[in-house]
Parts: C-alpha cells; sequence; structure tokens
C-alpha cells in the first residue's frame, strides 16, 4: 500500500518476512526513480529511509519515526 502522507512524502506499508525484503523494495523503488529522472528534463532528488515491524517498534507512530530519521539522515548525507 502507498499512501501519500503530506506534501511530497509517501509511506509505503508491505507485508515482508524480513528486513532484508523491504530492502529489496527500497531499492526497487530507487533503480525505478533514477531511470525515470533520466526522461525528465530537470532533476528530482529523493531520499528513503525504512524501518521494519518488529525489529524497529511495535507501533506505527515508532516504525513511522524511525523511517523518516532515517530519511533526513541520507537526505542530509547527499547533500554534503
Amino acid at each position: 500500500m502507498i499512501v501519500r502522507y503530506g506534501g511530497d512524502e509517501f509511506v509505503v506499508v508491505a507485508n515482508v518476512r524480513a528486513c532484508a525484503d523491504a530492502l529489496v523494495i527500497v531499492t526497487r523503488i530507487e533503480h525505478y526513480m533514477e531511470a525515470k529522472n533520466r526522461d525528465l528534463p530537470f532533476e528530482l532528488s529523493f531520499s528513503i529511509g525504512f524501518s521494519c515491524f518488529p525489529n524497529d517498534g511495535k507501533k506505527f507512530d515508532e516504525l513511522l519515526r524511525l523511517a523518516d530519521k532515517r530519511m533526513y539522515e541520507i537526505k542530509y548525507n547527499k547533500k554534503s
């Protein structure tokens, strides 16, 4: 399930067996976005953070907060 969370932020909720499976989803999204980016007359930037239940938390707000934190860390590192 993909949901627009606000502004330019989206949440993907996926039923996966392991965090490694979530990483596969993230990698596929990144490759898709990078391919689409080549077709645009401008540069599109994006950052993806993710978290996994129950390893990273048991409540949705905990998982969302950690994914958001990780996304901003990635965004910051891209600018450095």
